[in-house]
């Protein structure tokens, strides 16, 4: 799964990197976006043929069906194996499909029956990641939201061998070359799919523990990525 990550690139950056229109509010950077969090995507944009959009939203989707939005928390990552089986996720897959940019992400590894240490994965140039993702529109049927929440959730895959000896899951990320494939709305998700699947991976990510203070997702600061002594003391997790 993808329970944490890191998001410090600017919407500017990210427009030029992604060739993207930025819209909605600036956020601002992050060392430990939680669920819940708003966070960057890039949909593809209405308004001009091959052309995309980059703007915020929640992290944690939640379907066009649910009755509140609460809901959303359970649905931060959706499995790539079942995306077109899982009700929450089958729409979506279809026509809504985004990326999700990140600085690079967390995962934890279980090191004893009741301590697991996390670890920082990026890319080797410290360039943006892309995760491949969903997202969602929810109107408030209670009508307390009069707008549209839009939220998201990010696709994972079985871990390669970087994450793998730490998780069993990782982020499905997405280069360049298939972005337009994966938020063209007139390709089925099947077909999107089975169209990138083994062109997706980036250059492999590197990986180095980092302080257990991550646990914490009110901890938000830079040295959260620094590389951290596994042989000291540990930090406090929560």
């Amino acid at each position: 799964m993808c329970g944490r990550f890191v998001s410090t690139t600017t919407s500017e950056d990210l427009a030029a990197h992604f060739d993207a229109r930025p819209v909605g509010t600036e956020l601002r950077p992050r060392f430990n976006v939680a669920p819940g969090s708003e966070v960057w995507t890039v949909v593809a944009d209405d308004a001009t043929p091959n052309g995309r959009v980059l703007r915020p939203m929640r992290w944690g989707l939640v379907p066009s069906w649910a009755k509140d939005a609460s809901v959303g928390q359970r649905m931060i990552n959706a499995r790539v194996e079942t995306l077109g089986e899982r009700p929450a996720y089958r729409r979506a897959f279809e026509s809504r499909r985004c990326l999700v940019p990140a600085d690079g992400f967390y995962e934890w590894e279980a090191v004893g029956p009741k301590r697991k240490q996390p670890w920082y994965f990026s890319a080797p140039s410290g360039s943006p990641l892309c995760f491949a993702g969903l997202f969602e529109r929810w109107n408030d049927p209670s009508g307390q939201r009069p707008e549209p929440l839009e939220s998201v959730t990010i696709v994972t895959t079985p871990a390669d061998a970087i994450v793998g000896p730490i998780h069993d899951r990782m982020p499905l990320m997405l280069d360049a070359g298939v972005w337009d494939t994966w938020l063209d709305t007139e390709i089925p998700g099947p077909a999107a799919l089975s169209s990138i699947h083994g062109t997706s991976v980036e250059p492999a990510l590197v990986r180095w523990a980092v302080t257990p203070a991550v646990g914490n997702p009110r901890n938000d600061r830079p040295d959260l990525i620094e590389p951290f002594d596994t042989g000291a003391a540990p930090d406090t997790l929560w």
